[in-house]
C-alpha cells in the first residue's frame, strides 16, 4: 500500500531465483512512500518524500518478509 523507491525492487529482483522475476509496485500516491533507514530524511529538497513515508522501519519489513517469500518460492 505504498511506494518503494527503486533501490528496494532492484535488491529483492536480485535476490530472485527464477528464470522470469519480475516485482509488482503501486505509485502515484498510495499511503506513502516505503524508505530504507538509509533513505529516511536524506531527501532535504523533497522533504514531503519523509513526511509521506509510512516510517524509517517499514522498508525493512517489506524486504525481510518479501525475502521469505522468495525462499519460500525457490522450494517449489
Amino acid at each position: 500500500p505504498g511506494e518503494a523507491l527503486p533501490n528496494i525492487g532492484y535488491y529483492l529482483k536480485r535476490k530472485m531465483k527464477g528464470q522470469h522475476n519480475f516485482l509488482f509496485g503501486l505509485t502515484n500516491d498510495a499511503l506513502g512512500y516505503i524508505l530504507t533507514k538509509e533513505d529516511w530524511n536524506s531527501f532535504e529538497r523533497y522533504d514531503y518524500v519523509t513526511r509521506t513515508s509510512l516510517g524509517e522501519s517499514t522498508a525493512g519489513i517489506l524486504i525481510r518478509e518479501s525475502l521469505s517469500l522468495v525462499e519460500e518460492a525457490a522450494t517449489k
